[in-house]
Formats: C-alpha cells, structure tokens, sequence
C-alpha cells in the first residue's frame, strides 16, 4: 500500500487514484444531491475489491468531506474461507483508523427456514444487518460497493425477469439511506484503482458459482454483449440516467395521488385516475403496489387491472404477489393486503 510516516491522502497518491476519488464525490453530491458534509457513513465491507475500494476512496475523501466512517461486516458461514475473509476486514479497518463491527449469521439454515435460495437470503440478512447497525450508530447513510458492471448485470437479470420501464434501466443508486457512490465505475477501474494503491483484497470463490444467475450473466451472457460493443457499459450508463430521469418524473407526477395512502389500504379516486393518461395511471399502481411491501408486480397483471377498471366491473379483485390485492368499488379502486396471507401461501 501506498503509505509512509503520514496518513495517505488525495494530494500523495497517483493523480489518476485520485480522479476516481473525486468522481465518486461528485456522483454523490451532483448527480445523487445527497448532503454529506459532516455525515455518518457505515460502509458495507466484503474485502472483496469492491468494497475494499468502496472503503479506500472514503478514507481518501473523509477529511475533505467531514465524514465519520463505520464499517461492517458479515460471516455468512458459507464457506471455509469466511473466518479468513472476516480477519482480513478487521484488519484493514484498524489499518486505516475506521470503526468495524463483525457480525455472523447462518444463511443456510434462514434459507431452509424461508423456502428460498442463498444468495436472496443472504441479501435479506445482510441488508438487515446494516439497517440495524445503521440505526444503532445513527449513521446517515450505508454506502455499498456496486458498481457499473454491476449495474450491467442488473439490467440484464430485469430484462430476462420481464421488468417494464424505468425499472429495466437497473438498481437505484440512492433508496432510503442507502446509496451506491461507484454505480458508474467500471469493474476495471476499480481494479486499477487497487493494483495502482497497492492495495489487496480477497476474492470470493463463489462469484465463480454457475449455479447463480447473476454469475452465469457475468461470465457467460456480458461478455458477448462486449464482444458486439466495446463501450457496452457507457450504453448502460446512459440508459440508467435516463430511466433515473423518467422515475423522478413519474414519481413526482403521483405524489399527490399517493398522499391519500395509508401503510396497509391505499385508496384512489376514480375521477382522479381517470384524467391520468394510461401510462402514469398505471405507474400509480405500481407504487402503489411497492409500498404495500414485498412481491414483484408483473405488468400483465397491472395492464389487466387497468382494463377492468376502465370497464367499470364493481366488486372485481385483482390478485398481486406477496398477498396484495385491488379491488374496484364504485368507480374507485382500493389497494389492500389479503388479511388471509401468508408467506407459506406462496
């Protein structure tokens, strides 16, 4: 690593180290509009190379930007080589001065209990495991490593799932307090970024697993999107500012409209829905959908809603994943969840 008798910082590191720093701040505080001066941050921390640059760009830009750091990371128990994974973070942490809480949880044992596969389950428990920290060290904002090529692969996995617009342009860099500062850097980038800093990092094995989708995307179907065009993620890029574009527009189009919602029963006015053109009408459904809870809206499903409504049957329920229902009632439609469901009705 890149370290003598003083604490490294953007003025002695190689100015293209440095670069990348500064266009990780800049997404953040330009495009994103997050406040972050004097800020508390936990940072999610694999020790794999994007987290490990994820931490090192924010240890670089700390003092510039007034920052707390935290970081945090998670035993999945796994795999073997997970108590290694663990040491090396811990490690890391004392080495640059930042704050790190170990935490560790049976993934296979909550998935068995859940009915689902690893890799959601892990989500699930990691994201769980940040919020908590997050609040208990009532830290502002949870900082994950993803990046551009991330981003690639996320568009794809929506693509083959049959996601509609602007959900197909790909993860949002910033939801609640969670934000993504490298979404548009390149996997590349960050490798340079680490051999250049002289920094290591460990790789986890499983990222090799074909048995994920996610893996089978980015080592078999990215690269022929590669092969065709060499600028493949600028694509990307420009296709997840303009679907960020159109949410914001849409999102703000329906504020008013989701004013009216309660958590569990969301009711809106049939004269209002019908002065909407068909295609923030049923953008309004699917917000309204969402914030019901978990269970993925599927388009057919919102365009069949939509259908009867405007036909005017009363009484019909139209049924959405995670135990959602619509009902139309007098011209009016009504958003509840199913007091019947449960998650082993799935």
């Amino acid at each position: 690593m890149l370290k003598g008798s003083n604490p490294i910082n953007l003025q002695n590191i190689p100015p293209e180290c440095a670069r990348l720093c500064l266009r990780a701040e800049k997404f953040l505080l330009e495009e994103l509009k997050l406040e972050l001066q004097g800020r508390r941050v936990l940072l999610a921390l694999s020790g794999g190379p994007d987290s490990t640059a994820l931490l090192l760009i924010f240890v670089l830009l700390r003092s510039r930007l007034g920052l707390k750091l935290h970081a945090a990371h998670l035993n999945h128990l796994l795999r073997e080589e997970a108590d290694d994974e663990a040491r090396f973070v811990h490690h890391l942490c004392r080495e640059y001065d930042v704050d790190c809480f170990l935490g560790k949880s049976r993934i296979s044992t909550y998935a068995l209990r859940m009915k689902m596969g690893h890799e959601q389950a892990a989500r699930i428990v990691r994201y769980r495991f940040l919020n908590g920290l997050a609040s208990r060290n009532k830290d502002n904002f949870i900082f994950t490593g993803h990046h551009l090529n991330d981003l690639a692969e996320d568009v794809l996995m929506r693509l083959l799932r049959g996601s509609g617009w602007p959900g197909i342009a790909g993860m949002r860099a910033v939801k609640e307090s969670i934000a993504r500062p490298l979404l548009l850097i390149s996997k590349e980038e960050i490798y340079f970024f680490l051999k250049r800093m002289r920094q290591k990092w460990v790789e986890d094995k499983s990222n090799a697993d074909s048995a994920f989708l996610r893996n089978r995307i980015r080592h078999d179907i990215l690269p022929l999107f590669f092969r065709e065009n060499a600028n493949f993620l600028d694509q990307i890029a420009v296709l997840w500012k303009q679907g960020s574009t159109d949410r914001d527009f849409f999102s703000e189009c329906i504020a008013d409209l989701m004013s009216h919602g309660q958590e569990s029963k969301i009711c809106f006015n049939g004269r209002e829905l019908r002065d909407m053109h068909p295609a923030l009408r049923m953008r309004a459904y699917k917000k309204a959908l969402e914030k019901l809870g978990p269970g993925q809206p599927l388009f057919e499903n919102i365009k069949k809603l939509d259908k009867a409504w405007m036909s005017g049957r009363g009484g019909k329920c139209i049924q959405f994943p995670g135990g959602k229902q619509a009902w139309i009632k007098s011209g009016d439609l009504v958003f509840q969840m199913d007091k019947n469901y449960t998650r082993e009705n799935k």
